[in-house]
């Protein structure tokens, strides 16, 4: 039985730990340091093992993005396999690199890389539990016949071969292909390949008359004659219906990689995405059915900024920042004009999920009834409409001091510390700087005159804040 996500990555942490000791001491500016471990389907029955990262794979810690991305795709495209329903991992889990005078290239690993990276893709094989494994290229196919005991063999002499073997007790088919780049080297094998893409196709198609993918509740299934998806079984997170048709994400960023790592695991986990690369399209595809929007700040037309104060104008909707710019000041103006949370590049594909969720677990959360509007001596508070009012009189505040004071005094009498408040608030557990608590706290006091009403916001020295009444 497949494991969920969460397993998989407790299964190979100690297998990622011993794995970054092993690596090459040698290898200048870190570059060697970061290494990139499998992503996709956790219950696909088709694994896909490359050779090794290369750069934008290091650096967005995805494997198959940016260039190897696309000739991934080309070959995907061939089979009529979408990658969303794909383990997609390597042999070789960091970037093997050749220094030169002037720059870096990739360079094909030594078998002592391979062989140190053996045990995490045997774990992965073991917690995936694919019945197909394609092998892209020479490095993977050795890898795999290393780990079974079997006689080394190049992919030139058994590509599009299916190679049934006994793993572990249950039956798996290797699938030997050139790795998608090969092409380009190489334009006399393109017709090649082509071929071989298609009995991949054909071996999946076989493969599903047969019920070989039957023994778990799922299989390949036909759609309008032409394309093959693999049903999902268990995963760890399960939505209803009404929340399968409303998780869908827009993103809002103009770097092609942003769109294609984060799609990636956002499509994993459920969500559907909306790919945009410009603040004037982010505006244009707000749509209803768009529970959250992932905002660059440094975009065309409009940065990041301004689409954020458009949508606070009329919409509540979750806002996420992801960008380049991480000094404070930043976070903080980010932060008060509205978003729910601000992520710095370079960034965890995992991480960036991780907090969307959050925030999505932490709007799905808020009160839905009356108890969202609350009155206190001239002061309203109304979480619905997210406005406040103060002796009648409207008062302008951002939505995250509307939060703070609505939280605040919901709980008269009830101290709360910043870390409390921020993750309440901001919808994750924080374990940095808190000053921007304190910073919230004095915009509102300064906003709200409460002389002669019988409350206040007051300070608890070494503590946090309270809403205190007479």
């Amino acid at each position: 039985m497949c494991r969920t996500q969460f397993e998989l990555e407790r299964a190979i942490a100690k297998e990622r730990a011993r794995l970054l000791l092993l690596a090459p001491k040698d290898q200048p500016n870190g570059e060697y340091a970061a290494p990139v471990f499998g992503a996709g389907a956790v219950d696909s029955p088709v694994m896909l093992v490359g050779e090794a990262p290369g750069a934008e794979e290091t650096k967005q810690a995805v494997p198959f993005v940016g260039k190897a991305g696309k000739q991934l795709d080309a070959l995907l495209q061939m089979t009529g396999i979408p990658r969303v329903d794909l383990y997609v991992t390597n042999a070789v889990k960091y970037r093997p690199i050749v220094r030169g005078e002037r720059s870096t290239r990739n360079r094909t690993p030594s078998r002592k890389e391979i062989e140190a990276s053996l045990p995490l893709l045997r774990e992965e094989i073991r917690s995936i539990r694919p019945r197909v494994i394609v092998t892209l290229g020479n490095t993977p196919l050795l890898a795999l016949l290393l780990l079974l005991g079997i006689e080394a063999q190049t992919v030139g002499a058994v590509h599009g071969k299916p190679l049934p073997v006994k793993w572990e007790g249950w039956a798996v088919t290797l699938f030997p292909l050139y790795h998608p780049a090969s092409g380009i080297y190489n334009p006399a094998l393109v017709p090649v390949m082509e071929r071989d893409a298609e009995k991949l196709r054909e071996h999946l198609v076989k493969a599903e008359k047969n019920r070989l993918f039957d023994d778990n509740g799922y299989g390949i299934i036909r759609n309008n004659g032409d394309d093959w998806r693999f049903p999902s079984r268990n995963r760890l997170n399960v939505y209803t219906e009404e929340q399968k048709m409303a998780q869908k994400i827009l993103i809002a960023d103009d770097d092609q990689i942003v769109h294609e790592s984060l799609g990636i695991y956002l499509k994993a986990e459920g969500f559907e995405t909306v790919d945009v690369f410009d603040g004037e399209a982010a505006l244009q595809n707000l749509s209803p059915d768009v529970v959250l929007c992932v905002l660059d700040i440094m975009m065309p037309k409009m940065t990041g900024i301004e689409v954020c104060r458009e949508i606070r104008k009329t919409s509540q909707l979750p806002i996420l920042m992801l960008t380049a710019k991480g000094e404070e000041i930043d976070r903080i103006v980010g932060l008060e004009l509205g978003a729910d949370d601000y992520i710095v590049k370079p960034f965890s594909p995992r991480e960036v999920v991780a907090r969307i969720k959050a925030v999505l677990r932490r709007t799905s959360e808020q009160p839905k009834s009356d108890s969202s509007v609350i009155t206190y001596n001239g002061l309203t508070i109304d979480l619905k409409s997210y406005t406040v009012t103060l002796r009648g009189e409207p008062v302008i505040c951002t939505p995250k001091e509307i939060e703070i004071l609505h939280m605040l005094a919901a709980n008269p009498g009830q101290v709360f510390t910043r870390e409390q408040l921020l993750s309440k608030v901001w919808g994750y557990d924080f374990a940095g700087e808190t000053r921007t608590v304190d910073t919230h706290i004095k915009r509102i006091r300064a906003k709200l005159d409460s002389t002669g009403l019988g409350w206040s916001i007051k300070t608890i020295y070494g503590v946090g804040y309270k809403f205190e009444t007479e």
